[in-house]
């Protein structure tokens, strides 16, 4: 497959993307995994602060795009609780003729916060590991099924990570075989 779709891992804090996003890159060949919270590293981020976001996401799209010339695809890791932030990086997928194959994980608040908890926060750069971080961010979370009805390029699984249940919600996508192996390694992980 040459231009490999986007594939995005998002959800609230505790939910699972970073743990299953690693997972899928081990397994899917030439894919690579951006995450955030090593871009801030990259860029000498010192103190976890929401000013830094526009940097970030830049660095995130300059990094899909230079994958995309180097015939690798790209896993983005990140949180991108609204419409908005998504959409950026639809619109980028669009301009470069990939899919977006999104993969939504959710879990109880008792598990994510659970998570975060035994989390231990490895410098100030790192989005805090606090319960409160993950009511904060779902008082403000747009479902991701609104992100179907423009973009006609993106297929949306939801990974319940407590349950181990992942359930294809739509899409129209040429890649049903990328889809279907995401599906089988998420369900035999």
């Amino acid at each position: 497959m040459k231009n490999k779709p986007l594939i995005i891992f998002c959800g609230l804090s505790g939910s699972g993307k970073s743990f299953n996003s690693r997972i899928l890159e081990s397994k899917l060949e030439d894919y690579v995994r951006i995450n955030l919270g090593i871009l801030r590293e990259k860029l000498s981020i010192t103190n976890y602060s929401r000013k830094d976001t526009p940097k970030l996401l830049a660095m995130a799209i300059q990094q899909i795009e230079d994958y995309h010339q180097n015939e690798k695809g790209s896993i983005l890791d990140a949180n991108l609780k609204s419409v908005d932030l998504r959409q950026c990086f639809y619109d980028l997928a669009k301009s470069l003729g990939k899919e977006v194959i999104l993969v939504e994980t959710v879990c109880s608040d008792e598990t994510a916060t659970g998570r975060m908890n035994r989390r231990k926060q490895k410098n100030e750069s790192e989005d805090p590991k606090e319960a409160k971080i993950y009511f904060n961010q779902k008082k403000v979370w747009q479902d991701t099924l609104i992100d179907l009805e423009e973009n006609h390029h993106l297929s949306v699984i939801r990974f319940n990570t407590e349950k181990e249940k992942v359930n294809f919600i739509k899409g129209k996508t040429k890649n049903n075989f990328l889809i279907n192996n995401i599906i089988n390694i998420l369900e035999n992980r």
